[in-house]
């Protein structure tokens, strides 16, 4: 059977905090990550996903910046590690499968 809209918009929403939640955090494949959600956020509404995207913005910002400043001192080399970032298919299922933490 086909999922009742209540059921579509709950997944719709966890699928929003997750996203949310791992743009808040200092990820490699952060950029990537970013412009993901900006597009699924587009695909579902244009006003709301500008308005969501523009109030996570700076949280997003801070976390790229972190991500830079690791890089910088740590002077990774990203084409060793490049095997080990491969994430999943671009799937609207992906981000659920790929970040398993508990949400609040």
């Amino acid at each position: 059977p086909a999922p009742t809209a209540p059921e579509l918009q709950h997944q719709t929403d966890q699928l929003r905090r997750i996203y949310q939640r791992a743009l808040s955090l200092p990820l490699l494949g952060l950029e990537q990550l970013w412009q993901e959600y900006d597009r699924w956020e587009q695909s579902l509404n244009r006003a709301v996903g500008k308005r969501l995207t523009s109030e996570r913005s700076q949280a997003y910002m801070t976390a790229r910046a972190h991500v830079q400043e690791l890089l910088r001192i740590s002077q990774l080399d990203l084409l060793h590690l490049e095997p080990l970032l491969a994430r999943p298919p671009g799937t609207v299922a992906a981000p659920l499968a790929y970040f398993r933490f508990a949400l609040p």
